[in-house]
């Protein structure tokens, strides 16, 4: 399931691997679309009790002061919710971008309870995910390129996603 947040943030749930994978999809990001997405998505791994996560930043702009402090202090212990156990940060090739993360996280590690890995592409992060498992990769790729279910907005997948984490 593939859902749009604030014209910058592509989200993708995947009920069987208890995923939320998530990338950003827009040249600006301002705090006014920034934070409202990360809102939403605190609200997702929340109710769809996630187990894994991906974090796609390798497009994202160069994150501010302001929002350096309002990842640490606001949006991460909403985040860091007790059903996760892994993390995939997709850093790509923005150095500054790869030292805030860097330094989020390890400012934060009194939320973070689950392991973290730090990887430049997409399938090697949905291997990782996955435990090696090739055709589960694959699905999820398949899944992200190709969506079967594309929703406008959070509760429309919410509405569709309930259910299957029952």
């Amino acid at each position: 399931m593939i859902c749009y947040i604030e014209n910058c943030v592509r989200v993708h749930y995947n009920a069987e691997a208890q995923l939320l994978h998530y990338g950003w999809c827009g040249d600006t990001i301002t705090t006014d679309g920034l934070r409202p997405a990360l809102e939403a998505i605190a609200v997702l791994a929340q109710q769809l009790r996630i187990r894994q996560c991906l974090l796609d930043i390798s497009t994202l702009p160069a994150i501010s002061i302001e929002d350096q402090f309002w990842l640490l202090h606001t949006w991460l212990p909403k985040v860091c919710v007790p059903t996760v156990e892994c993390v995939a940060l997709i850093v790509g090739s923005r150095q500054y971008n790869l030292m805030v993360i860097e330094n989020i996280l390890q400012a934060g590690r009194r939320f973070i309870h689950f392991e973290v890995q730090l990887f430049f592409e997409l399938e090697a992060a949905f291997d990782w995910l996955v435990g090696g498992r090739e055709e589960a990769a694959q699905r999820l790729l398949d899944e992200w390129h190709r969506p079967q279910s594309v929703y406008d907005d959070v509760e429309a997948l919410l509405v569709n996603a309930l259910p299957l984490c029952r």
